[in-house]
């Protein structure tokens, strides 16, 4: 970014610039967000002979292909039963359910969905450092290895995403918070 100007200006220092200086700013983007990104859906078959479509209190069967943005796959139901969810319960992720809405038996469609209308954005504040004296001893740490933390308000989950000598670091995000997702999608029935 590139500033000019023909008058004296005063920065926040005091500094003063002088006329006719090039100011040249380096700008670290933070964050990009669009509305229209939240959940982005594109129809690849919907059968002509089916008027009913999925509804809000609706229970849903349907098959399932999840993949990170860069292609690869972290979850699947094509190799098992389908999965079930009765529609408005909050079960599955705000813009999975969303997208399920409207749809009809036997259509298939893909389905990006952004952090934030997935599991969320990364939080640095719910990754600690704790003693490693602090585990079990009958335990041997190991990076990805999920522990179960009990607290007065229930057991919080946690992952090892770091060892050292006398520390562990623990991240309570959940693994995919802060990835968009997207979701190969075929309803098999709507009740």
């Amino acid at each position: 970014m590139l500033a000019h100007s023909n008058q004296n200006l005063t920065l926040f220092t005091g500094d003063v610039v002088p006329p006719e200086a090039t100011l040249v700013f380096d700008i670290h983007l933070l964050d990009l967000w669009n509305k229209a990104d939240l959940v982005v859906t594109k129809t690849i078959s919907t059968p002509k002979d089916c008027t009913r479509s999925v509804m809000r209190t609706d229970f849903v069967r349907y098959h399932f292909n999840g993949t990170l943005l860069d292609g690869s796959v972290f979850d699947s139901s094509t190799d098992r039963e389908p999965l079930e969810v009765n529609m408005g319960e909050g079960v599955v992720i705000p813009g999975f359910e969303a997208a399920l809405e409207g749809r009809v038996k036997g259509e298939k469609f893909t389905i990006k969905i952004s952090a934030d209308n997935a599991y969320g954005e990364h939080l640095d504040d719910l990754v600690v450092k704790v003693p490693r004296e602090n585990l079990s001893h009958d335990i041997t740490p190991e990076i990805g290895m999920g522990l179960n933390i009990p607290t007065d308000s229930g057991d919080i989950e946690v992952q090892i995403v770091g060892i050292d000598d006398d520390m562990l670091i623990l991240d309570a995000n959940h693994p995919f918070a802060g990835k968009d997702l997207t979701f190969s999608v075929e309803i098999i029935d709507v009740m």
